[in-house]
């Protein structure tokens, strides 16, 4: 298929057999993207529904993410969406689910991150389609068809798509794009050459990356400026640490002010700003919003992680597993409930400080946290 490796075309083709056969049996289908949906979960959801959509399927998108707490780009593209797709709730899979249904779980392995938290209870009728490393909470399934050498859920679905010698239309090829320009943070986490292939067919598919481009631009100038300052003073309380493998890390917490709330895309934000210093890895903590995770979630920390990528790459997702989180190897996060970051922040500088021992740290974390 002159796609990413043989191993990736082998999972593609494995995963167009499990789907179809799947599908034979289905009177309904159900898919699950994580919650807080990004462009990478709505367009691979969108290239599911047009599969099921191309073999006469009824399908529904799952989530209970609301318009009002999305970026106004995604809203409008999300709202769109909703005029031309089946979007239900969690209570509406409740409602409509038969025995005979299927549940196709996108963009995340893990049932803590998805609006159906006990959807184990369906195992025999699950797929997981992924490119985040597995940790403890993941689905329980066999059907588990997982590329950590994709760089987004996107474009295994455009892989998938072309197998089943699927017509794309110009729309989902544009949104699976997106999917990867989000996932590949505009593109600098493209790592090889079969990351640009990617991209250049999606164009040919009638993509188009300005369009794309526009879609991540800020349109507030004065809101833009807020942002760069909050930034920039959180990443005044910067320290940079050795492990013993002589590797250089970053770790960002706001010591002056622990308690300020930060949204997942200032700290997200702040860490990428980080790689650009001589650094292997960064690690930015906070407290972020509670009203965008709704009830709850007033002690919330999150810890992004990002790494450059080289040949001694670090694998930040490991990193983060140790704290029930994940993500790629070089982009991955977690979110805490506690109400004591400056314990999260020593427990975090402990791991990173021995990171090659992992037995060690998952008993100093279960002991400290």
């Amino acid at each position: 298929m002159e796609n990413i490796s043989d191993n990736f075309d082998e999972l593609i083709d494995n995963l167009k057999g499990s789907l179809i056969s799947n599908l034979d049996k289905a009177f309904k289908v159900f898919i699950i993207p994580h919650n807080n949906m990004d462009f990478d979960a709505l367009a691979s959801s969108i290239a599911l529904s047009d599969i099921c959509q191309h073999l006469g399927i009824d399908n529904y998108i799952v989530t209970n993410d609301k318009p009002k707490n999305m970026k106004p780009s995604f809203r409008e593209v999300y709202l769109n969406l909703k005029t031309k797709y089946n979007f239900i709730n969690s209570e509406g899979l409740d409602k409509i689910k038969t025995r005979d249904s299927l549940f196709i779980v996108t963009d995340s392995c893990v049932k803590n991150l998805i609006p159906t938290p006990n959807i184990d209870s369906y195992s025999d009728n699950i797929i997981v389609i992924d490119h985040h490393k597995p940790d403890n909470n993941i689905i329980n399934t066999n059907n588990l068809f997982i590329s950590s050498e994709a760089c987004s859920a996107s474009e295994i679905l455009f892989y998938l798509m072309k197998n089943m010698d699927m017509y794309i239309t110009t729309e989902t090829a544009q949104l699976l794009l997106a999917g990867v320009y989000l996932d590949t943070k505009g593109l600098f986490f493209v790592n090889n050459p079969s990351g640009f292939r990617t991209i250049a067919k999606l164009l040919q598919y009638g993509a188009n990356l300005q369009d794309v481009q526009n879609l991540f631009t800020i349109s507030n100038f004065e809101d833009d400026i807020k942002q760069k300052e909050l930034i920039i003073n959180l990443l005044k309380f910067t320290q940079f640490y050795t492990d013993d493998k002589s590797m250089r890390f970053a770790v960002t917490m706001n010591n002056n002010d622990p308690k300020t709330v930060y949204t997942n895309e200032q700290l997200a934000e702040a860490c990428d700003s980080l790689l650009q210093y001589s650094l292997d890895a960064a690690f930015v903590i906070g407290y972020i919003d509670s009203e965008k995770l709704g009830e709850g979630h007033s002690n919330k920390i999150s810890i992004k992680a990002r790494s450059k990528i080289s040949e001694n790459t670090v694998d930040v997702a490991e990193i983060m597993q140790l704290f029930n989180g994940g993500g790629d190897t070089n982009r991955a996060a977690v979110s805490i409930d506690c109400n004591n970051i400056e314990k999260i922040s020593e427990t975090l500088k402990h791991v990173i400080k021995h990171n090659n021992v992992v037995a060690d740290n998952n008993s100093f974390i279960k002991k400290n946290l």
